[in-house]
């Protein structure tokens, strides 16, 4: 066995997608990061998850992560515009939206998340793409990405894994979330 261990990161570098090296602390590779635990958290809830149809809408949203993550991991004009994120995969996040915030009934103030796993994790999958989210925003500013759709994409993806953490409750305990605090 003529096997060899690639140690290229140990200096501190990452190469990207379009092959540039860049040091790991590079915005685009923060955004990256970010986005990689994204979809790591949404793939867990995946494999916890009963309900087929939310099953296949995660997967579908896991599939545009990996084409945000292509555009952001481009740095070449020109590569991004294969994988870029359009109007029609925001415009299918605000379907899910509507119809889940009609199938749930808002709590009046904050909830503590934990009254179920599932809804812990859907909440926690919401927070880790606000996070994401702030960092894409960083990312815009400074021209590393320019595609405002991506904004607006994960703008709506952390909605609608409120409403998802909703109804998973309501599904969980056939209960209205508890009220920790009157806004």
């Amino acid at each position: 066995m003529n096997a060899k261990l690639i140690h290229g990161g140990d200096t501190g570098n990452t190469e990207t997608f379009s092959g540039a090296i860049v040091p790991k602390n590079d915005i685009r590779i923060e955004t990256l990061g970010e986005m990689d635990e994204l979809q790591s958290i949404l793939g867990i809830i995946r494999s916890l998850i009963k309900q087929k149809e939310i099953v296949k809408m995660l997967r579908d949203i896991q599939n545009d992560i990996r084409l945000i993550m292509g555009e952001i991991a481009s740095v070449k004009p020109g590569i991004s515009s294969t994988n870029s994120v359009d109007e029609t995969m925001i415009t299918k996040l605000d379907g899910a939206i509507l119809k889940y915030q009609d199938q749930v009934e808002l709590p009046k103030g904050f909830i503590t998340p934990g009254d179920d796993f599932n809804s812990a994790m859907f909440d926690l999958a919401r927070t880790v793409t606000r996070r994401a989210e702030r960092r894409v925003v960083a990312a815009y500013r400074v021209k590393v990405i320019q595609n405002p759709a991506v904004l607006k994409y994960l703008n709506r993806l952390s909605t609608l894994l409120y409403f998802l953490e909703i109804l998973e409750i309501k599904q969980a305990k056939n209960v209205r979330p508890k009220r920790d605090h009157i806004v």
